[in-house]
């Protein structure tokens, strides 16, 4: 008796794990899940800047200057300010 009960209980835990298992189960509707994320917002730079004028954050001047195109140096002027600051710098003594 002794022996088919410990049997009956090896079996029973061995088959546990086998019905407890996840298997195929899918996602609830509820869960409200996409699967990739939403896109993000886009922001107008015009009208961001207004709000702020508005609340005080940012003078009319400082609006004026955020909204200027951003002056772009060229690449070879970029190149020949990195030629003369290694020159300047390897003519140097310290």
């Amino acid at each position: 008796m002794k022996r088919s009960a410990a049997v009956l209980m090896v079996l029973t835990l061995f088959s546990l794990p086998l019905s407890v298992g996840a298997g195929d189960q899918s996602i609830p509707p509820e869960a409200n899940w996409t699967p990739t994320p939403p896109a993000r917002k886009t922001v107008d730079a015009a009208e961001l800047t207004e709000m702020l004028v508005r609340k005080g954050v940012l003078t009319s001047v400082d609006q004026r200057g955020l909204m200027e195109p951003q002056v772009v140096p060229s690449t070879k002027y970029i190149r020949e300010m990195d030629r003369q600051d290694a020159s300047d710098y390897i003519t140097s003594s310290d």
